[in-house]
């Protein structure tokens, strides 16, 4: 044996390796190729595993590498050196690098021999090492993608059925799983108005102001271009009505009637081509120009009814001053109407009286008008209807409209609530509210020709004829009624402005919406805004108040749950409490993990979007959120909504409730019916009962369960495993846990195990049913033993015996456990023979 130095001599080795390679190869010198690393790692290995003391070893070659690789490669590589010096002894060749074989000398085989095994074998080594790791790479990209496309579409799937699922256990689920469906499906689909949530940013942000009213109407009415032109005008109308009493309400409705018929008059005049108003017209100019347009001539006035015409236009205008300075202005001519002073005089002080606060002039200092020129005037034979209208309505008395020239709805309106002010007096808030309610009642009244722009054929709204309101004849909105008619409505906003004009506020709402679906988000942003005003409170009617939360609601239920959550912003702390509480038992929104928030294996959850939107809102503590949580999960363990009560209970931190609502689940009679408990809905139900089963088990102490409540639901929950292995016909496994779990009490040693099994009597009926045909199974198999079905039989009828008053047996499970007391006995009478 010769004494080598293995380290000197493997360097030795692969030194010359390296240069039968280097001269072997086409590569420029001195460049490292993948064969030089082999080498050297090989080397590397080889001095890793020997000492640096010297070893007898044989001299170096197969037998001496044997002992130095010892590694499963090594001794791989090893063989395979082995292999090739035999087969280049007996053939004497070689490759060189371009793997072309050459003839080589005898002496020069050892050396050629590690040449030859790395010419001919690296290639390979290195060809199965990068496939090896390609399908390494290929084996865990695809397990990682079916990973994550199985999660996404597990996800996708709890999803689609918490939305398509019907949600109820009750008699109504059909129908309420319907009508969920479909809201459901409208939601997912419907985009909330962007509107809808700058005007109640707005809203929030800002206390209630004119500015703000306007910007509001602007939006509202940008998102409608069809109705834009009467949704301006019923801005306009609650623009002015945003008051908190009754008499400030009828002041604003009052000038919006006065500026909506001087806006009307300017219109006209504008129109026409013989205006002749020069400069900037005051109020008189205006009158002329109109009354030389209306009665066709070039002088105005020239005659009685002309300066009766342009007084009724100053009154209906609201021109108080000019009232007062109209005698003088209208002179010659109204020197031939003697009570035309009077009637001026009062009728100033009525437009004083009936005007907002703020805007009213002092009009005390006026000489005294005499009573009896109005009683003279009224009793006077030749009279005019513009007189007639004014002294009727300064004597408080009624006026048939058929005798006023072009009469419209409006006109009657504001003559009806100057009187409100006659007969009730301005102080007396109780007869003013009753004579208020008596116009609302014929306004109603009215039949739906006086609102249609199209009731005299050929003739425009604002040039139709006019009749008495109280005898039904046709008597136009107006002019503002006719813009939408020249947009192409067919049905305008007529009736539901009369509405608002009478301080119908709510009636007008709902009419609004039921006129056309694209009206739902203006009246929306008519409720806030007269709700944030406090007028609705003041003037509506008990029987016909507005519930603006469920308006708010009823508007939101067709969008996602984000959308809705920033549609309940706008509502009080209260009312925001009660709508997220319908809003989580509605159409499966209890269970949507999006908005309450994913709840973990541990019990855990992640805040969702409800979460986050109460703290966004500044209820961020988690007594609110928890709060919500728990009403609705009362509501809906009423309702009947056990997946969402789960859940909710949960969340709400009720720990106890969610036991007694999994042990009222684990009780339904829908688990008797093998396909109706493979139902969708059912099929949910129970993966949730599992689910919730497993949490609960795990965190019994953080919980701070009741032993007593969960030995209860624990053993629930194993008798309705134990149904579920008979029904798939696994009868070694129902046994298994029918021992495991003691699912009849065979055996009561103590009071509170007695009592417990007490609570569990009404279940043993079905227990004992199955628990008999899965003996009755195995005996006729021969799947249990004798003396093992002889004791499961005897303890049994030992169980019914003490039990007999308690338990009530169907036919079926009385014939099932006859049968197989005679199979036991049959069977051990032919092992005694």
């Amino acid at each position: 044996m010769a004494v080598m130095d293995l380290p000197i001599e493997g360097s030795r080795q692969v030194e010359r390796a390296v240069r039968l390679l280097d001269a072997g190869s086409s590569a420029p010198r001195g460049m490292r190729t993948p064969v030089h690393k082999s080498l050297e790692q090989l080397f590397g290995d080889a001095r890793s595993r020997t000492g640096p003391q010297a070893i007898n070893v044989a001299p170096f070659g197969p037998a001496g590498a044997a002992r130095l690789l010892q590694a499963p490669q090594a001794q791989r590589l090893d063989r395979e050196v082995t292999n090739f010096a035999i087969v280049g002894t007996a053939t004497g060749a070689t490759t060189n690098a371009s793997g072309l074989v050459r003839e080589t000398a005898l002496e020069d085989l050892p050396n050629l021999g590690v040449s030859e095994f790395f010419g001919l074998v690296h290639e390979r080594v290195l060809l199965c090492a990068v496939e090896e790791a390609h399908r390494d790479s290929m084996r865990n990209f695809e397990r990682r993608s079916f990973e994550r496309i199985q999660s996404e579409w597990e996800d996708a799937k709890a999803q689609i059925m918490n939305k398509l699922a019907p949600q109820r256990l009750g008699p109504s689920a059909v129908g309420s799983a319907l009508r969920a469906t479909e809201h459901d499906v409208v939601a997912s689909t419907a985009a909330a108005p962007h509107q809808d949530a700058a005007i109640i940013d707005a809203l929030l942000r800002e206390p209630l102001s004119p500015s703000l009213v306007q910007r509001i109407a602007r939006l509202s009415c940008d998102g409608c271009h069809t109705y834009h032109a009467d949704l301006l005008d019923c801005w306009s109308i609650v623009g002015r009505s945003l008051h908190r009493s009754p008499h400030s309400v009828v002041r604003g409705l009052l000038e919006y009637l006065q500026e909506s018929f001087a806006e009307q008059a300017r219109q006209t005049v504008y129109q026409s081509a013989d205006a002749r108003l020069g400069g900037v017209p005051d109020a008189w100019s205006l009158i002329r120009a109109l009354g030389r347009v209306k009665f066709e001539t070039a002088v105005f006035p020239s005659s009685p009814t002309h300066v009766w015409f342009a007084a009724y236009v100053a009154a209906r205008s609201g021109f108080a001053q000019l009232l007062l300075e109209l005698p003088e202005r209208a002179a010659p001519c109204s020197d031939r109407c003697p009570v035309l002073k009077t009637v001026c005089t009062k009728m100033a002080r009525r437009l004083q009286a009936t005007a907002v606060v703020g805007q009213s002039s002092d009009f005390m200092s006026i000489g005294s008008a005499d009573q009896a020129d109005l009683l003279r005037a009224d009793l006077a034979e030749e009279n005019c209807g513009f007189q007639n209208v004014l002294v009727s309505l300064l004597l408080g008395r009624s006026f048939i409209f058929s005798r006023l020239p072009e009469a419209t709805v409006q006109d009657w309106l504001w003559f009806r609530l100057h009187a409100l002010f006659i007969l009730a007096g301005d102080s007396e808030v109780p007869p003013f509210v009753q004579q208020l309610d008596s116009l609302r009642q014929q306004a109603l009244a009215l039949p739906p020709s006086h609102f249609d722009p199209t009731a005299v054929a050929g003739i425009p709204a604002s040039l139709s004829s006019s009749s008495d309101p109280s005898a039904g004849g046709a008597v136009p909105m107006g002019a503002s009624g006719s813009p939408s008619t020249l947009a192409g409505v067919t049905q305008p906003l007529n009736f539901v402005k009369m509405l608002l004009l009478t301080a119908q506020f709510g009636r007008a709402i709902q009419q609004l919406r039921s006129q056309d679906e694209c009206l739902h988000s203006p009246a929306l942003h008519i409720a806030l805004v007269l709700h944030r005003a406090g007028t609705l409170e003041t003037v509506e009617e008990p029987d016909h108040a507005l519930n603006v939360v469920a308006l708010v609601c009823d508007h939101a239920r067709r969008f996602s749950c984000s959308d809705q959550l920033s549609y309940f912003r706008i509502l009080d702390l209260r009312d925001r409490a009660e709508a997220l509480q319908n809003l989580l038992l509605r159409g499966g929104v209890g269970t949507n993990d999006e908005l309450l928030g994913y709840i973990d294996a541990n019990g855990r959850h992640r805040p969702g979007l409800l979460e986050r939107a109460l703290h966004e809102d500044g209820l961020g503590h988690s007594s609110e959120f928890v709060n919500i949580c728990s009403h609705a999960g009362r509501t809906a363990v009423e309702r009947g909504q056990y997946r969402e009560a789960i859940r909710l209970f949960h969340l709400g931190r009720c720990h106890s409730e969610v036991l007694q609502v999994l042990c009222r689940c684990l009780r339904l009679p829908v688990w008797r019916e093998p396909i109706a408990a493979a139902a969708g809905e059912t099929a949910l139900l129970s993966q949730d009962i599992q689910r919730f089963f497993v949490i609960y088990e795990r965190n019994l102490d953080r919980y701070a369960l009741s032993s007593h409540a969960w030995a209860v639901a624990r053993k629930l929950y194993a008798a309705r495993i134990f149904h579920t292995f008979c029904d798939q016909g696994r009868p070694e496994a129902a046994l298994d846990i029918f021992d495991r779990e003691q699912l009849l009490p065979f055996a009561t040693e103590d009071a509170r195990t007695a009592e417990i099994e007490g609570e569990l009597l009404a279940d043993c009926p079905r227990v004992v049913g199955d628990y008999v045909q899965v003996l009755l199974f195995s005996a006729k198999q021969g799947a249990v033993s004798l003396p093992a079905l002889k004791e499961r039989l005897q303890r049994l009828q030992l169980f019914l015996a003490v039990n007999a008053h308690r338990i009530t047996l169907d036919q079926q499970t009385i014939a099932a456990l006859a049968g197989l007391t005679l199979a036991e006995a049959w069977t051990r009478s032919k092992t005694k023979i």
